[in-house]
C-alpha cells in the first residue's frame, strides 16, 4: 500500500481548512488522513477536540472528516524535535507568518517542503533576512503558491473576498466549498539577492517530482500550474501594483465603488506617478527581473495603467476592501500595499515620495476615524 506523506497545515487563512480537506479526500488516505492541523493555541485545540476533531465541508451535501491536530511543534518521546516533511502555511499577515515560522523552525530542515499560500509580498525575503539566516538554522525548501478561483485572485488583499459569508472556525469556507481552485506554484531560490536565472529550468523540473506538489496535483478540486520564480513574481508584482493604486486612492477619496475613481479629475495623473515610482523601486529591489526578455513589456507603465483603468471601468459594483476595513475600524492593509514599496525603497535607498505620501495620508485618515469613533462629541 502506498504511504501518503504526512502534511502539516497551519495559518489563519480560509485556505488552511480548504487545502487540508482536499488532501484528506485522496483515495490513498486512511480513515484518519495523514494530515496534522497545527492550531493557534491550546484553547483552540480543545474546541477542536470537543467537536470530535472534525473539519466540516458544506455545499450541496454536508460532509466531515476527522483529523489529527496539535498546537505545538512535533517531538519524539525523548523530547527531540521531529522534522516536518511537508508544511502548508496559509496566512495573510507577515507578522503571523514570521511568528509561526519562528515557533516551528526547530522542526524544519533542508529536507522539509514549506508551501506559503498567498503570503504578502516581501514575506519570504523577511524570513530569509531575519529568521532563516544561514548561520543559525538550516533553510527548508520554500515553495510559493498563489491561488485563483476562476479569473479572480482569492487573495485580493487579505485572503478574503468582499462578499464575506460567515463560517465556523472548523469548516471549509462556503466561498470555496465545492469549487475548483487554481494554484500557481514556484520554487523559491535560496537567495533572492544573487538569484541566477539560468537555474530556473532545473528548479521547475524538480517541482514536478516534489512530493507535496504531487499530493496537490492528485486532489480533485485543486489545479496546479507550475511556474518559474521570476514568472510568478511578475504576476504578484502586477497584482500588487494594481491593488495598491486602486485601494489606496479609493480610501483617500472615500469611494464606495472603485469605479468612482474615474470621476476624480487628477486620478489618472496620480495613478501614473504611483505606477512609475513603483516600477522603479521593483527594478532596484529585484534587479534580476530586469534581465528577463519580457521585462519591458510586463512592467511597461502604460500597460499597467491600462490594466488599472480597465478594472475601474468594470468596477461599478466592486467595493474597496481597504475602505470597508477602515470604516469598520479594522486593521487596514496599507503596509502591505503602498507601504511595501516604501519599505523596499528605504532598503534600496531610493526616492518613494508618492508612495510615502499616500501611505501617510491613509494612516492619518484611519487614526482620525478611530479617534472620532471614541470621542463622545461625535456620538
Amino acid at each position: 500500500m502506498t504511504t501518503v506523506p504526512r502534511v502539516y497545515v497551519l495559518g489563519n487563512s480560509l485556505l488552511s481548512n480548504y487545502f487540508a480537506y482536499e488532501i484528506a479526500q485522496l483515495k490513498a488516505q486512511q480513515s484518519i488522513p495523514n494530515i496534522v492541523l497545527l492550531l493557534n493555541d491550546q484553547k483552540k485545540l480543545n474546541r477542536f477536540l470537543d467537536g470530535s476533531s472534525k473539519l466540516t465541508k458544506g455545499g450541496t451535501t454536508e460532509e466531515s472528516i476527522q483529523f489529527m491536530a496539535a498546537c505545538s511543534p512535533p517531538t519524539f518521546a525523548s523530547g527531540k524535535p521531529a522534522i516536518m516533511e511537508n508544511l502548508i502555511l496559509a496566512d495573510n499577515s507577515k507578522k503571523n507568518i514570521s511568528h509561526l515560522i519562528t515557533k516551528y523552525h526547530n522542526s524544519l530542515d533542508e529536507t522539509s517542503n514549506v508551501l506559503l499560500l498567498n503570503p504578502p509580498v516581501g514575506s519570504i525575503e523577511y524570513l530569509y533576512d531575519k529568521i532563516m539566516t544561514r548561520d543559525k538554522y538550516p533553510r527548508p525548501h520554500m515553495l510559493l503558491g498563489m491561488t485563483k478561483q476562476g479569473d479572480s485572485t482569492v487573495s485580493l488583499i487579505n485572503n478574503k473576498r468582499t462578499n464575506y459569508i460567515p463560517y465556523s472556525e472548523f469548516e471549509v469556507s462556503p466561498i470555496l466549498s465545492d469549487r475548483k481552485l487554481s494554484v500557481l506554484l514556484c520554487s523559491v531560490p535560496e537567495s533572492y539577492n544573487t538569484f541566477d536565472l539560468s537555474l530556473e529550468t532545473t528548479q521547475v523540473k524538480d517541482l514536478y517530482k516534489n512530493k507535496l506538489v504531487n499530493l496537490l496535483q492528485d486532489t480533485q478540486n485543486i489545479s496546479v500550474q507550475i511556474l518559474s520564480y521570476s514568472e510568478l513574481m511578475i504576476i504578484r508584482f502586477e497584482n500588487l501594483i494594481v491593488n495598491s493604486c486602486i485601494e489606496s486612492l479609493a480610501v483617500l477619496f472615500d469611494c464606495k465603488y472603485i469605479h468612482e475613481l474615474l470621476n476624480a479629475p487628477r486620478s489618472e495623473s496620480i495613478l501614473r506617478s504611483l505606477i512609475q515610482e513603483q516600477v522603479k523601486i521593483i527594478s532596484m529591489g529585484y534587479p534580476f527581473l530586469t534581465e528577463l526578455p519580457h521585462y519591458d513589456i510586463a512592467f511597461d507603465n502604460g500597460r499597467l495603467y491600462d490594466i488599472i483603468a480597465n478594472k475601474l471601468e468594470q468596477g461599478k459594483r466592486t467595493k474597496s476592501v481597504l475602505n470597508i476595513q477602515q470604516k469598520a475600524l479594522n486593521q487596514t492593509d496599507i503596509k502591505q500595499l503602498t507601504g511595501y514599496f516604501v519599505r523596499l525603497a528605504y532598503k534600496c535607498k531610493t526616492d518613494c515620495r508618492w508612495n510615502m505620501t499616500i501611505s501617510w495620508l491613509i494612516e492619518c485618515k484611519v487614526e482620525l476615524q478611530k479617534a472620532r469613533a471614541l470621542d463622545y462629541h461625535y456620538l
